[in-house]
């Protein structure tokens, strides 16, 4: 449902979808935070961007096996990055651009074997730092430059 002009609270009607593996609800007036039904499912795809949510990512997201793909960019996200990051091994392509992330980016990304996409730009508050570590992804964009990169070590 991208881009359908719905201005709400993510829908909780959404939850009642047993097997739900992909969610798309990028390009509407989504606001509120992220809701806690929608971290505790196993979904494969997740694209919330450009929408007007706020709040911090629950940690329990990354949790999952299964979460290939999360789009969380053009949002009011805040605060620090979960620390578990990187457990969310299974994951391709993380975008949380656009948002207000603050602090050290969480060394544990560093365990993301799969990672071919990473965009974590434009998140300027107080900015966020790279931890020391080697990360081999396809693309990385951070802070308004897109580099391509095979093994990359921040």
């Amino acid at each position: 449902m991208p881009y359908c002009g719905i201005s709400c609270k993510i829908p909780e009607w959404v939850s009642s979808h047993i097997d739900l593996f992909y969610l798309d609800l990028s390009g509407n007036r989504l606001e509120g935070g992220f809701p806690d039904w929608l971290a505790e499912r196993n979904i494969q795809i997740i694209s919330l961007s450009d929408n007007i949510l706020s709040g911090s990512i629950p940690s329990r997201l990354f949790e999952f096996v299964d979460l290939l793909y999360l789009d969380l960019s053009q949002n009011n996200f805040s605060g620090e990055l979960p620390k578990n990051l990187g457990n969310a091994k299974s994951i391709k392509v993380l975008s949380l651009s656009e948002n207000k992330f603050t602090g050290q980016i969480p060394v544990s990304i560093s365990r993301m074997d799969t990672l071919k996409y990473l965009d974590l730009s434009i998140n300027l508050r107080s900015g966020l730092s790279f931890p020391v570590c080697h990360i081999t992804i396809s693309m990385v964009r951070s802070q308004r430059s897109f580099l391509k990169e095979y093994d990359l070590f921040i």
